[in-house]
């Protein structure tokens, strides 16, 4: 019996692959703030709110959602054991 963590190699895949997709979703809209100096003050909607708060609430929305996901694959895989 080994008490040393020992990562699962499929649940470390996902795990990376959807830290990759978030990963590049925050950089691109770091990159929109940094370089897109038009994009982050032009208004999308008819109101005074910016483009780039958008930009901001999608980018933790994928956070959110590559969350739910990586919880039900993996509890799914747990539960059919």
């Amino acid at each position: 019996m080994s008490t040393a963590f020992e990562p699962d190699d499929e649940k470390m895949g996902l795990g990376l692959c959807l830290t990759a997709v978030q990963v590049v979703a925050y950089f691109s809209f770091v990159a929109c703030c940094a370089f897109g100096r038009k994009a982050s003050t032009s208004s999308i909607s008819a109101g005074d709110i910016p483009g780039i708060f958008y930009g901001g609430a999608a980018v933790i929305a994928t956070g959110i959602v590559l969350t739910i996901t990586y919880v039900l694959l993996t509890n799914r895989g747990a539960i059919s054991k």
